[in-house]
């Protein structure tokens, strides 16, 4: 209090001597007035702020992953947020946990779990939702957990005599599917780009791609 107000009121004819001051009446009544802490109960107060913003809101994972989905609604794509209310089931056996309780062991041990029955690729999918949810709860909560080594996928491409003889069978079969195939090998369209199509959208030998169609959960 006194360094403050020997740098705050210089002006107010206060007289400073070695560790004191003396204050004309009126200053003296409001340093009285003023509630200042001691320094004990300052830290404290202090530590007791920090606890309270370092405790999250008691939620459970699964209505957790519920609110993050939402808070994404008008960000991510349709088919994204659709992957992510299919991936829900997954977490079944921390479903009921509360967030604050799941920790580095519980996440060990359910990764571990997890990728027992599941591919690489939706082990690694399925914890970084996981950690998405949590830091949406807990922003600095941090986990080092090992992912299985990924797989070396070989994908099949048709041959052309292979093509050739479904877009023989298509054309007559089913003529809208023989379009879509030839969209989607030559044309190299998407799935949902070739679903998203008009008629306007084909000018000449030129396809414009402007919107998408995906399958909704019902």
């Amino acid at each position: 209090l006194i360094r403050f107000l020997a740098r705050s009121l210089p002006c107010i004819g206060a007289k400073i001597t070695a560790g004191s001051i003396r204050l004309s009446n009126s200053v003296a009544e409001m340093a009285r007035g003023m509630n200042v802490p001691a320094s004990d109960e300052a830290e404290r107060l202090a530590l007791n702020y920090a606890e309270e913003r370092a405790t999250p809101d008691r939620i459970t994972f699964k209505d957790a992953l519920a609110r993050y989905i939402e808070s994404k609604s008008n960000v991510l794509s349709p088919s994204t947020l659709r992957g992510y209310r299919q991936m829900e089931k997954y977490y079944d056996p921390i479903k009921d946990m509360d967030v604050s309780e799941i920790d580095q062991n519980t996440v060990v041990g359910f990764i571990n779990e997890f990728a027992g029955k599941h591919s690489p690729k939706t082990v690694r999918n399925a914890y970084s939702l996981l950690c998405a949810v949590i830091r949406l709860q807990i922003p600095d909560a941090s986990f080092r957990v090992t992912m299985p080594q990924k797989e070396i996928l070989q994908y099949y491409i048709p041959k052309d005599e292979e093509l050739q003889s479904l877009l023989s069978y298509t054309k007559t079969a089913n003529y809208d599917l023989y379009v879509a195939i030839l969209l989607a090998s030559i044309g190299t369209l998407r799935r949902s780009e070739v679903c998203g199509l008009y008629a306007d959208d084909i000018q000449g030998n030129t396809v414009h791609v402007h919107q998408t169609t995906h399958l909704l959960p019902a």
